[in-house]
């Protein structure tokens, strides 16, 4: 491919979704075409098109949409590798990362969910991902591990609660107010429920099911919710809160 040329067609994100960096999207027919072209490349393919595109004399901007396209299509290869791609590329903590990480996160803990959580506790120690506010709260960390949280739970309501308790307590009510990073999964409702209700800050946790329950109104209507409150064996409180 002529990624002089091609970066002149794609001055923004040509990817569809997990967070657009800036600027209009090309012809819909195009971007299609070269999603199925990033697909059909091997991982070895995918990253000597990196080198090369960083080698090219093109805008920032143009290079910085060709680049995180490519690890997007490296994502659904090799989510390790891809993220070991994007720290050796230094782009973890750029704008419009965040989603492709949180995405790469939960495929990585989908295979190995004890692999995934100690590479994000190595670049936590090394203090990437914290929040530039005084209180800490809002920073992309909360994002992450609302994404290793929700695979946790699917296969180890344990490691996910030991994971939750090394937030600080006034935070991990963030943890389950994300939807696009934390959905309640078939089979850990009762599993949500209690890690809210023993490790979030006792203000918040009725509020926090109740947001962290939200979406299931969109999944399936009002009979989802009850189906969830049942689930639950929730109380008389927790059924008005949610509703």
């Amino acid at each position: 491919l002529e990624w002089t040329k091609l970066a002149a067609q794609f001055p923004s994100n040509p990817m569809m979704s997990s967070g657009t960096l800036s600027g209009a999207l090309p012809d819909e027919r195009v971007t299609m075409r070269f999603r199925q072209r990033m697909e059909a490349m091997s991982v070895a393919e995918v990253i000597a098109t990196l080198d090369e595109i960083a080698a090219l004399d093109l805008p920032a901007d143009a290079r910085a949409n060709l680049e995180w396209t490519l690890l997007d299509a490296l994502v659904r290869k090799d989510p390790e590798l891809a993220l070991g791609q994007m720290e050796e590329r230094s782009v973890l903590e750029s704008q419009g990362y965040a989603y492709l990480i949180s995405n790469t996160l939960m495929a990585w803990a989908k295979t190995d969910s004890v692999a995934a959580g100690a590479w994000l506790d190595q670049q936590i120690a090394a203090g990437k991902f914290v929040s530039k506010t005084l209180d800490g709260m809002g920073g992309p960390r909360q994002m992450f591990e609302s994404a290793l949280l929700g695979i946790l739970l699917t296969s180890s309501p344990d490691a996910a609660a030991r994971r939750l308790s090394a937030l600080p307590e006034d935070q991990r009510d963030e943890v389950f107010s994300s939807p696009f990073h934390f959905r309640i999964r078939p089979g850990t409702e009762k599993a949500v429920a209690d890690l809210i209700r023993t490790q979030v800050a006792a203000d918040e946790r009725l509020t926090t099911l109740g947001r962290s329950s939200a979406p299931l109104v969109k999944q399936g209507g009002y009979g989802k919710v009850g189906e969830f409150l049942g689930a639950i064996d929730a109380s008389a409180e927790e059924r008005a809160e949610i509703g």
